[in-house]
């Protein structure tokens, strides 16, 4: 079995309003629709607006003008639908039952990036996260998996 693994990070649509999540969870939402979602909350931070107006609650707002955790969240947010976009156009395109597409979360690791941050999981045990999708023979398509289990899309 081919198989390819994109993704990382925790999904974030419990922090958006009902709107957006079923826009996100749509079974059929396409990558231009992906795209607009997105456009729309950049656009609304580059011209000053409160990102609810596009659908991002204040629980996953920053207490400061910077915008990082925002973005973040959101870009897991993205990269799982987007997950779900290339597993399901695959299957149907090009009939690949032998190709996997799903995210993997190794979960917040210490690694130099983040100059080993003390009561991060290790890098090896993150990577464990990894190789677990990539040698498990009953991988399902277009998932999100985390230390071995799969993750529903939206977290509690």
């Amino acid at each position: 079995n081919s198989k390819i693994i994109i993704g990382l990070g925790a999904t974030t649509i419990k922090e958006c309003s009902q709107d957006l999540k079923t826009k996100f969870l749509n079974p059929d939402i396409t990558d231009s629709q992906l795209e607009q979602l997105f456009a729309g909350l950049f656009k609304a931070v580059e011209e000053g607006k409160d990102p609810v107006t596009v659908g991002f609650n204040p629980v996953i707002l920053p207490s400061s003008d910077d915008y990082f955790a925002l973005y973040y969240g959101a870009s897991k947010l993205g990269v799982n639908t987007l997950t779900r976009i290339e597993a399901r156009d695959w299957e149907k395109k090009y009939s690949a039952k032998n190709v996997i597409i799903s995210a993997v979360c190794p979960g917040f690791c210490a690694t130099d990036i983040n100059g080993n941050a003390q009561g991060a999981r290790s890098a090896e045990l993150g990577a464990d996260s990894i190789l677990h999708a990539v040698y498990t023979e009953n991988l399902e398509n277009g998932q999100f998996w985390r230390d071995g289990s799969q993750l529903p899309l939206e977290s509690k």
